[in-house]
């Protein structure tokens, strides 16, 4: 309060301590009163008034600034209150620090005029005092892309300290709490950096901290808020037991699915039919079972379907196993064993082997009623091994005969039993004894039939002993073959038999035992082959070649090839033109190979063995020789009937020959002439005479004779006929019909 008459600038003085600087730099006033009087201030410009501040703003006073209060007129009593805060020299916009009060009294007023116009004014002295820093909000957030690299930096302004500008940033989740694995933070930059995971999808809140040079700091919180990008499941189980089989419909399990965005809901889907999927539960279908025996796992694809945007899925092929049910016996087939005489102490027989169709179980084995007392079995290997001490004798007993039972492990407990024998094989001592020596047969004897049988003996056979002996031949051995059980023995290559050749063979024979080891013996027997009238292999004649258009021709004796030498034959001749005559084949004599005819030929005969009674059919092959005139001769063309010279009786059967066939058509006709009536009637009667011929005959047997009524004077008219002596006979006959023909020349000059 200030007395009565007290200057205004005397009433207060306060100071300030600032340990950052020796002097503060001002106050800033954040509300002044204005009822009753105003609130002024100076600053080096004049005085002015302070009205209408307020908490939200202030003003700032330098050090050397001054405030005052005008009372009211004819006002007394307190003044309205100035509220204010010291000043850091560091200020950087906002105000720190207790609050201070400035309370103005007026007590008494000696003249209300003077008081009135009396100034009232404070001064501040600022002495330094360290603040701490503080946040200014508002305050910050990021927002970031999971799987996608995060880069925030915090706003400038965020922290201020009105002592130091300067001040360490550090940032955490919380006291004690370092930031997430994925998230750092620059202090020196102020920024965030990081790339966020699945699991880091969503808003949390960090903090940053600014501290000054004594330690004092303020904090501020940063939202990073992290959006999500939808992942696909990742994987799938079955939580389940495994399945009996033979269940229809049977619940199998929970399906389970691994996927990075934990709030995902998952559809589950599969296209085998033999499934249903309810909610997350595996079954199986209504009719459908599974078979152990078929198959002990079985695989099922199933897709999961998550409810992101876009919707992703992940597929899987699941294996669920098939648990085993006892069904089935074990499967044990009768037992048959052989193990050798006189046999070691303990000495394997053999095995006994059982199947299970339940492939799950094990099984085991065991004597089923009386057990045998030579003989022990193992119940897990199933192997059946002499008793020690026992020595088997096949002359005491050839066989032992007991039972034997396969039971499984299943629930409940199966089995099979069946009867067993072992056989006690004989020790094989001596070998066969092959006692055939000699055997016959014909030469005849078909490939492949049995000719003869090789006996041999065995002295150790017994009567169960089959088979006894096994016969066999030298693996060189082609000629022969042997029938292994029954040693009957054939012929295996043609033409090995041959009494021609060879009136006996001789092939080795092996007889071998069916012992162990076993024993074998070899024998050559000889094979005594007989004599059988064979047919002729070839037949042929003399002449083969035989010419056209000549009757009764020879062609010569029969000649027939024969595997048994020499043989008397008697032949007939199926072809009617033929006739056989003393083993010769003959053409009848009317009879001749006609032009048309095949040039070779086959004539068919009937050939009689005649001592060895055998009847067949056989050909002789003849080859027609074509374009043969009738009157061809060998020595003189014309000479039909061979006597050596042309006459009258060779012409007449050419002339009978023309003159019963007017149109020329001969049936032994000459090449290149017709040999119609033109040609050869000379005298133009109609027929053929010897007296067209006469004088023809006479010039081819060398005589001067003329023709019936030819003159023996040459006319004028007769200088060009020809010159007969200059002409062959081959040449002369050739030329009839032709321009030079004298028959033609002789008619022309009649």
């Amino acid at each position: 309060r200030s007395p009565s008459g007290t200057p205004v600038n005397q009433i207060i003085e306060r100071g300030v301590i600032d340990p950052d600087s020796t002097q503060g730099s001002g106050i800033i006033v954040t509300s002044a009163g204005s009822s009753n009087g105003i609130w002024q201030f100076e600053a080096g410009f004049g005085w002015t008034d302070l009205e209408n501040l307020s908490t939200s703003a202030g003003l700032v006073l330098g050090p050397t600034a001054r405030l005052r209060f005008i009372p009211a007129l004819n006002y007394f009593g307190p003044a309205p209150d100035l509220k204010y805060y010291a000043l850091d020299p560091l200020y950087q916009g906002a105000f720190s620090g207790p609050a201070g009060l400035v309370m103005i009294d007026i007590e008494s007023v000696v003249a209300p005029d003077s008081i009135s116009k009396a100034a009232g004014e404070i001064k501040q002295m600022i002495l330094p005092v360290n603040d701490a820093p503080f946040s200014v909000p508002p305050f910050p957030s990021a927002l970031g892309l999971q799987d996608t690299p995060l880069q925030y930096a915090i706003p400038t302004g965020l922290f201020k300290d009105i002592d130091n500008p300067v001040l360490a940033l550090s940032a955490y989740t919380a006291p004690g709490v370092p930031l997430p694995s994925w998230l750092r933070f620059n202090p020196t930059t102020g920024v965030f950096t990081g790339t966020p995971g699945n699991l880091d999808v969503g808003e949390r809140q960090v903090f940053v901290r600014a501290t000054d040079a004594s330690g004092a700091f303020a904090e501020a919180p940063v939202r990073i808020d992290i959006l999500n990008i939808n992942d696909a499941p990742t994987n799938i189980d079955l939580v389940g037991q495994p399945i009996a089989e033979n269940q229809r419909g049977a619940r199998l399990g929970r399906l389970t699915a691994v996927d990075p965005d934990p709030n995902d809901t998952i559809a589950w889907t599969t296209s085998d039919p033999r499934f249903v999927i309810q909610g997350d539960v595996l079954s199986l279908a209504p009719l459908a079972s599974f078979d152990f025996e078929a198959a002990s796992t079985v695989s099922l694809q199933v897709r999961a379907t998550d409810n992101g945007s876009p919707s992703l899925f992940f597929e899987k092929v699941i294996a669920i196993k098939v648990a085993d049910i006892n069904e089935f016996s074990p499967a044990l087939e009768p037992i048959s064993m052989s193990i050798a005489e006189n046999n070691s102490s303990g000495a394997i027989v053999g095995r006994v082997v059982a199947s299970d169709a339940d492939t799950a179980n094990r099984v085991r084995y065991r004597f089923f009623g009386e057990a045998p007392s030579q003989f022990l079995l193992n119940s897990e290997t199933g192997i059946l091994t002499v008793k020690p001490g026992v020595i088997l004798d096949h002359e005491a007993a050839l066989s032992y005969r007991f039972f034997v039972e396969a039971f499984d492990d299943g629930t409940p407990s199966l089995s099979t039993w069946v009867s067993a024998e072992v056989f006690v094989s004989d020790i094989n001592e001596f070998a066969p004894v092959i006692t055939t020596g000699v055997l016959t047969t014909s030469e005849s004897v078909p490939l492949g039939v049995p000719f003869g049988r090789i006996v041999a003996t065995d002295a150790d056979r017994q009567p169960n002993d089959l088979p006894a002996v096994v016969y066999s031949l030298l693996a060189s051995e082609s000629r022969f073959a042997i029938d292994p059980l029954t040693g009957q023995l054939s012929v295996a290559r043609a033409g090995v038999l041959d009494f021609e050749r060879s009136r006996s063979e001789s092939v080795m024979v092996i007889a071998s035992d069916t012992g162990l080891p076993s024993l074998s013996s070899q024998r050559l027997v000889s094979i005594q082959v007989l004599n059988a009238n064979e047919p002729p292999t070839s037949i042929a004649v003399e002449n083969s070649l035989v010419p056209s258009n000549i009757t009764g021709l020879d062609l010569g004796r029969i000649l027939v090839e024969d595997p048994d030498g020499p043989t008397s034959y008697t032949f007939t001749s199926l072809d009617s033109r033929f006739d056989v005559v003393a083993g010769k084949l003959m053409m009848k004599p009317q009879e001749y190979l006609k032009d048309s005819d095949p040039i070779m030929m086959s004539i068919p005969l009937l050939i009689n063995d005649v001592a060895g009674g055998l009847f067949l059919r056989m050909s002789v092959g003849i080859q027609r020789v074509p374009n043969q005139s009738p009157w061809q001769n060998t020595i003189l063309p014309w000479d039909v009937d061979q006597s050596g010279s042309v006459t009258p009786l060779d012409v007449l059967t050419l002339i009978d020959a023309v003159n019963a066939n007017p149109a020329g058509d001969l049936p032994m006709p000459r090449l290149g002439s017709s040999l119609g009536m033109p040609d050869v009637d000379v005298d133009g009667d109609g027929r053929v005479t010897p007296l067209d011929v006469l004088s023809v005959i006479n010039r081819l047997n060398g005589t001067s004779l003329l023709g019936e009524g030819e003159s023996q004077e040459k006319s004028d008219s007769e200088s060009d006929r020809p010159n007969f002596e200059s002409l062959s006979v081959d040449h002369f006959f050739a030329e009839v019909g032709s321009e030079s023909d004298p028959l033609r020349w002789r008619n022309r000059r009649r």
